[in-house]
């Protein structure tokens, strides 16, 4: 979603160099090479409340839960 944003001109996305390679050679995304100062970078995670919760995405909560409380 990110990178159509971009691709249609609505903002910049950060995204992976690989998930936009065809993208960049075709041109119609450009590659920025940041040189300014470092910036955080937030992720959520949604879970459907009425799904279960395997083994992996509860192991993946956790450590988020984990890391969030230690900083």
């Amino acid at each position: 979603m990110l990178k159509q944003f971009a691709v249609n001109n609505l903002g910049i996305a950060f995204i992976p160099d690989m998930t936009a390679v065809n993208e960049v050679k075709n041109k119609t995304l450009k590659k920025l090479d940041w040189k300014g100062n470092s910036f955080p970078i937030y992720s959520q995670v949604f879970v459907h409340k009425d799904k279960h919760i395997g083994k992996a995405i509860s192991s993946l909560v956790d450590i988020i839960k984990s890391y969030d409380n230690n900083n």
